[in-house]
This record gives C-alpha cells, sequence and structure tokens, in this order.
C-alpha cells in the first residue's frame, strides 16, 4: 500500500499527525479575557501532515456563553 502512496525512491514520513485548521489569529485579542477568538478554517478543515512539519501547538478553550 505504501508503494502506491509515494513515488518509487521517495521515503514516506515516519511519524503523522491530525491537523484541525482555524483562523488566523486576529490583530487584538479580545478586550474582556485577553484570549484571541478563532472559528474553524472555512476549507480543508483537518490534515494528516508529517510530525516534522510542525512548527507549535496551542490549548484552545470552548466559547461557553452566559452559563457552562
Amino acid at each position: 500500500m505504501v508503494q502506491a502512496t509515494f513515488r518509487s525512491g521517495v521515503e514516506p514520513p515516519k511519524n503523522l499527525a491530525y491537523v484541525e485548521w482555524f483562523s488566523p489569529f486576529p490583530n487584538k485579542p479580545n478586550p474582556s479575557h485577553g484570549l484571541y477568538h478563532l472559528t474553524r478554517a472555512d476549507r480543508h478543515h483537518a490534515a494528516v501532515i508529517p510530525i516534522d512539519k510542525l512548527k507549535s501547538s496551542i490549548h484552545l478553550y470552548p466559547s461557553y456563553g452566559a452559563a457552562v
């Protein structure tokens, strides 16, 4: 199966990461709590990429509304 996915002579990546894409960071954080508001990307919501392509990770907090 690997041979069907990668051309001859191309070494397949050893470790992969599942990545969910979000909007870019806005210029300023929300003034009430100091956090940035992100939304899911309009296109290409997720991808599987080689782990050596990752630059950093982030932790996302859900937006709860008036009551939790």
